[in-house]
């Protein structure tokens, strides 16, 4: 499918701006637009709620590709059957749907691709289509082993008025390859609205075939993006797992957030991000629609130095200041009466100031936005008060007699901060 590009549908709400380098920034998005389709799932657990089960047509006579028989259908896969409306998966519409006796369906024909493997796998996987089916919803993929002593096992039917239809795909009591008397039952549903899709699990029991491991998630049309449940901190991505009654959805984000432009690299979903960006750039809140249109909104996320340094600072004492090393795109903003010593320069990261003025100072940096260009709308200032150095007031007497001891020099009360210097003499008190 070829996408088109508009800018509308979503809308980045406001946010701080700009941003310190090393903070995170926040971004919400608006989506306006009904007929999204999503790169993205968000999996959920969901009170235990099965659809019925006494209803449907029969896959099993249909499913061919089969592998060793094994007194069932082992290891086939049949179809297209309708869904019975317009289904969107992964941004992709279908109406047609095919099923993997192994406890999947999918939205791809396999035409010879052996996609009637057995053996679950970690997804994504976009190694060859014989590694992992692609285009799928696996609800558990496991080795299953369905018409078993010639007792049907997987039944479809749509069910539902428009636009709130289900399609309903179900494996009843059915056996599992290498422990045919364990059976399990499951579902998995597509609703027309939303594109969400919900699984039931009324039981998948163990089997030490294969180590037990299954595979429940989804996975794109070509095995470079899956989301996989996790229930009980269990990651159920080929891994041991069982479930009893046990229902849940992977309901469509919709949002992917991309930096620098609306294909550019990912590093987000959903309708809010926190992230820590290291330089100004743009980010795009994009929304794939099923109809091949891309809507996005954009918004520049600046980002500027830090400023650290003294604050109050003396008269006449040099004072350094600091950002970050490799922060290059500035110039240093200094106050009148402000005199630099060192540094200074748009490529240095310190510099260092003396004030022989007192009160009210600035020291600061002129951020160029490196996107932009521009200069006079982001800025990094620090408010400095440069003080005058106490002068102590010390009284006592001048003319004194040889080697005559008692004599007492003092300051002003509450001048504490300051150290006695006496010369050709000795200090038989006080001095602090």
């Amino acid at each position: 499918m070829q996408f088109s590009f508009a800018q509308s549908g979503i809308t980045i709400q406001s946010f701080p701006d700009p941003t310190c380098l090393g903070n995170s920034v926040t971004l919400n998005a608006i989506v306006t637009s009904t007929d999204y389709g999503t790169d993205s799932y968000t999996f959920q657990v969901i009170p235990y709620a099965p659809l019925d089960t006494t209803t449907g047509t029969v896959v099993d006579p249909t499913l061919t590709h089969c592998g060793a028989l094994s007194g069932g259908k082992d290891d086939c896969w049949g179809g297209p059957y309708p869904i019975g409306f317009n289904f969107c998966f992964f941004s992709q519409l279908y109406t047609e749907f095919y099923v993997g006796s192994n406890g999947w369906i999918g939205f791809r024909n396999p035409g010879t691709n052996p996609w009637n493997t057995y053996v679950a796998r970690v997804i994504p996987n976009n190694a060859a289509d014989s590694a992992a089916p692609k285009d799928c919803i696996f609800a558990p993929w496991q080795d299953w082993l369905p018409t078993l002593s010639g007792i049907n096992n997987i039944f479809y039917y749509t069910t539902g008025t428009l636009p709130d239809r289900e399609l309903v795909v179900y494996w009843k009591k059915c056996p599992m390859f290498g422990c045919t008397t364990t059976k399990g039952s499951f579902q998995i549903v597509l609703k027309e609205q939303g594109g969400v899709i919900e699984n039931h699990l009324q039981l998948k029991p163990s089997c030490a075939t294969s180590g037990n491991k299954a595979t429940q998630g989804v996975h794109n049309n070509n095995g470079t993006i899956a989301f996989t449940a996790t229930v009980n901190s269990i990651n159920r991505n080929n891994t041991s797992w069982t479930a009893t009654q046990e229902s849940m959805r992977f309901v469509p984000n919709g949002v992917s957030w991309h930096t620098g432009s609306a294909t550019g690299p990912v590093v987000g979903y959903s309708d809010t991000i926190t992230f820590s960006p290291t330089v100004t750039t743009w980010v795009y809140a994009v929304i794939n629609t099923c109809l091949g249109v891309v809507h996005y909104d954009s918004a520049l996320v600046h980002v500027v130095p830090t400023l650290t340094g003294p604050t109050p600072v003396c008269k006449g004492i040099p004072a350094t200041y600091v950002t970050e090393a490799g922060m290059t795109d500035y110039t240093w903003s200094i106050s009148a009466g402000g005199l630099p010593t060192g540094g200074g320069t748009a490529t240095d990261n310190t510099v260092t100031v003396t004030w022989n003025t007192p009160g009210a100072q600035t020291v600061g940096i002129i951020f160029t936005d490196p996107v932009t260009g521009c200069t006079s709308t982001v800025k990094r200032i620090l408010n400095v008060t440069v003080k005058d150095a106490p002068v102590p007031v010390i009284t006592g007497p001048q003319n004194l007699c040889l080697n005559t001891p008692g004599h007492v020099y003092s300051t002003q009360a509450g001048k504490l901060n300051y150290t006695w210097n006496v010369t050709g003499g000795s200090v038989s008190a006080g001095g602090g």
